[in-house]
């Protein structure tokens, strides 16, 4: 994990705007190449891959607290805190439910 983009994912949990590189955060939404992969409504945190199954952006989104998202074989897997592991499409999906 980069301590660099560390601090922009600090920064977004925080809700205060931040850019390092590729990723930035404008304290309710978090980028990666100009791609919207999470952000924070009402109801709670959201992720997605925006459609890019890459090392990048899997890592991006498991430095979120209790998020890790893997791949095998090109199938998303995303396991939220204590869960199991689940088969997972990239969509957004709400993380506090």
């Amino acid at each position: 994990m980069s301590r660099y983009v560390k601090k922009v994912i600090d920064s977004f949990l925080e809700g205060k705007p931040k850019k390092v590189n590729n990723a930035e955060t404008d304290g309710s939404n978090l980028y990666l190449h100009g791609n919207k992969i999470a952000k924070r409504e009402f109801d709670g945190l959201w992720i997605t891959t925006y459609g890019w199954n890459t090392r990048t952006t899997r890592d991006r989104l498991s430095m979120l607290p209790s998020v890790y998202v893997s791949s095998r074989k090109g199938q998303l897997f995303l396991k939220i805190g204590n869960n199991e592991w689940e088969k997972w499409d990239g969509l957004w999906k709400n993380i506090n439910e």
